[in-house]
């Protein structure tokens, strides 16, 4: 065999992992660092995790890839449903003052609330439809049917906090939203989220895109995510519902865990316990 010949091999080879290596990453699985506490003690700052891609589906990035520039999502393949209980990683889109999107961010929350139900804290503790989710670890409950209803999305004069938010019910495809201006804070978000330009005129009227309207039917599921660590998340409650577009995949694992480095010391040691440790 020539060396030129030989040469062309390894580059083909070097070619072929590579592209395999990117798809994997693209489509399959992937690696993120937990920058905060908001999922302690389920998972802690520090910890690597791998995420489960095609968990719900299959569909292209959100960004493109090696950076965090936003691009639209297009579902390939769709399978499978986020579960009441899903640790899940999702897309956080920043925009600018003009609110056209700017850079990506990911963030892991559990899920809570699946579409049609309705979420409610009091004190502190989760009730999903007046079941109560007592932890972390026993929040998987069982499926159960929710009436047909035409209820305000968001009722009004209800007061919001840390340890006391809602009732509030997570939109669901289909939900026909009031653009009633005295609850703009609570539906304003899911249209910007939705990539919708929104104006609120003087008047009282409303322009989506530039158009009056009055009401608008979603065209996608909603879900209302919690951090483990609720007395120190930013989740739903600061910033809204997650769509269906926007969820990357359930996590699986910790495969890496390392300590904050330690302002004294300088230590950075590994958290051998944690490595391999499964995500509930």
């Amino acid at each position: 065999m020539s060396p030129l010949r030989k040469y062309l091999d390894v580059a083909l080879v070097g070619g072929v992992t590579l592209v395999c290596a990117l798809l994997l990453k693209v489509f399959v699985i992937e690696a993120f660092q937990i920058p905060s506490s908001s999922m302690e003690n389920t998972l802690l700052i520090g910890d690597l995790v791998l995420v489960n891609k095609i968990s719900y589906g299959l569909r292209t990035p959100g960004a493109i890839p090696f950076t965090s520039r936003r691009i639209t999502p297009w579902p390939i393949v769709s399978y499978g449903e986020v579960r009441r209980g899903d640790v899940i990683v999702f897309e956080f889109t920043l925009r600018g003052p003009d609110g056209i999107p700017a850079d990506l961010l990911y963030y892991v929350k559990r899920c809570v609330g699946l579409p049609g139900d309705t979420v409610e804290l009091r004190r502190g503790r989760v009730f999903v439809n007046n079941l109560e989710l007592l932890t972390p670890e026993t929040v998987i409950l069982p499926r159960f049917r929710v009436a047909a209803h035409r209820e305000a999305l968001f009722p009004l004069g209800v007061g919001f906090s840390d340890i006391d938010y809602g009732p509030i019910r997570v939109p669901k495809a289909g939900d026909v939203i009031t653009l009633d201006p005295s609850q703009a804070p609570f539906w304003l978000p899911i249209l910007q989220r939705a990539g919708h330009f929104v104006e609120l005129r003087p008047n009282g009227s409303v322009l989506v895109d530039g158009m009056q309207r009055s009401e608008i039917t979603l065209e996608t599921d909603h879900f209302f995510v919690l951090g483990d660590h609720r007395d120190n998340s930013a989740d739903s409650r600061m910033w809204g519902f997650v769509r269906r577009d926007e969820i990357v995949g359930e996590a699986l694992m910790v495969y890496w865990s390392m300590r904050e480095q330690e302002a004294e010391t300088g230590d950075r040691s590994v958290r051998w316990g944690r490595i391999g440790t499964l995500i509930r």
